[in-house]
């Protein structure tokens, strides 16, 4: 069954944005999954330097896959160039309410 997943990626600002993005979407589809959509925050500072970078280029993606295919996609981006910190979490599906007819008790004029 195919879930839906996000992936945070935080790229050192040395890289080419657009290069590292297609090269997620090649893992990500070589692993069949697809990617759903794209955001792009583009560089910005981070809180505590990472691999002594202080700024890194955010980049989130929507991906639909089978959690089989979710360690593979995090072993290809272990080994990355270029990707300083990723993060990978499943979309919780929106659970659709059950509304309960609730009667309302009447009280009696006293």
């Amino acid at each position: 069954m195919l879930s839906t997943y996000e992936l945070a990626l935080i790229f050192s600002p040395g890289e080419d944005e657009k290069k590292g993005i297609l090269a997620i979407k090649k893992l990500v589809e070589k692993n069949e999954a697809k990617v759903t959509s794209e955001d792009s925050w583009g560089k910005k500072p981070l809180t505590y330097a990472i691999a002594k970078q202080t700024e890194g280029i955010y980049a989130f993606l929507a991906v639909e896959a089978e959690t089989r295919a979710i360690g593979s996609i995090s072993g290809g981006l272990k080994t990355m160039d270029g990707v300083l910190r990723y993060l990978i979490l499943r979309k919780e599906e929106k659970k659709k309410e059950v509304k309960k007819n609730v009667k309302e008790k009447v009280k009696k004029p006293s």
